[in-house]
């Protein structure tokens, strides 16, 4: 991403840092995209291993971390693929962590 757009996502989480969860190491972000057999894009490995999960404007961005405004459900970006999976038949393609 853009310097001025990372400026920007961390003024806002400054103002309301409610909006996003606690930062997560490489090694969490690695194992994730293992059990999902993903490989994550380097800018969204990038905004989890700082924010961990988080509500930007009114889109959730999953990664392994709830934010506390999100709901309880698909709380993270492995829930979120593991649900979708199964809703389609294909839970057998995901590993846990």
């Amino acid at each position: 991403m853009r310097k001025d757009t990372w400026n920007a996502i961390e003024a806002m989480f400054a103002r309301f840092p409610i909006l996003r969860a606690e930062a997560v190491t490489y090694r969490e972000i690695d194992a994730a995209s293992q059990s999902v057999g993903i490989p994550f894009p380097n800018d969204y490995r990038e905004f989890v291993s700082r924010y961990g999960g988080a509500i930007v404007g009114p889109h959730p961005v999953f990664g392994l971390r709830r934010a506390e405004p999100m709901g309880r459900d698909e709380s993270s970006v492995v829930e979120v693929i593991r649900l979708q999976r199964a809703k389609l038949g294909l839970d057998a393609l995901i590993t846990p962590l």
